[in-house]
């Protein structure tokens, strides 16, 4: 299975707030990776096992704080499918929040723990409904929202309106693709 990220986001929170938040002023993509952002900064690791043959605007190890920028520098945040490569995602929403400015947003996109792509060897961390409430670290929920592949998606109703009941009975051997979440300052 090839992962493409121009996928997931359509229909997605980040759509959502992109066209609600088009005035935002600074934006920082963390980890682009092969989807560079024109009008964004874009931000590749440069940590263990990531491919550097990436654009981006700054390289830096998303494993060593602090990142290369000033406090309430950004509006909004993406880090999609970053978080479960890190090795203390504690750490790393509190540099979030960090960087975020006073109204800012955050939009983290991880693999749920019932995707088999969860299971690779570069991740370090595996990402459930509660686990995304867990690491919030001082930033404040605004929406966790579980995401399906089009085959698993008759399920997405009952996962989304009830996602603890979706990941702790049998509901969960219909995966789902990733966890989508916006934090704000």
């Amino acid at each position: 299975m090839v992962f493409d990220k121009n996928d997931i986001f359509q229909n997605s929170l980040y759509q959502k707030l992109l066209n609600d938040k088009a005035i935002m002023k600074k934006k920082l993509n963390l980890g682009c990776g092969n989807d560079y952002k024109n009008g964004w900064v874009n931000l590749e690791n440069t940590g263990e096992y990531i491919d550097k043959k990436y654009k981006a605007d700054t390289f830096h190890d998303l494993n060593k704080y602090p990142y290369p920028f000033k406090a309430n520098e950004f509006d909004l945040i993406l880090a999609s499918h970053v978080a479960e490569h890190l090795d203390d995602p504690m750490k790393f929403f509190k540099e979030c929040k960090r960087l975020l400015s006073k109204n800012g947003e955050l939009i983290v996109i991880v693999p749920h723990y019932t995707n088999p792509m969860a299971y690779t060897p570069l991740h370090k961390t595996y990402w459930s409904y509660k686990s995304m409430k867990h690491v919030e670290n001082g930033l404040k929920i605004k929406e966790v929202k579980l995401n399906f592949t089009p085959k698993y998606k008759f399920i997405e109703w009952i996962a989304r309106r009830f996602p603890v009941f979706y990941e702790n009975t049998p509901l969960r051997m219909f995966p789902a693709k990733e966890i989508e979440a916006v934090y704000c300052k």
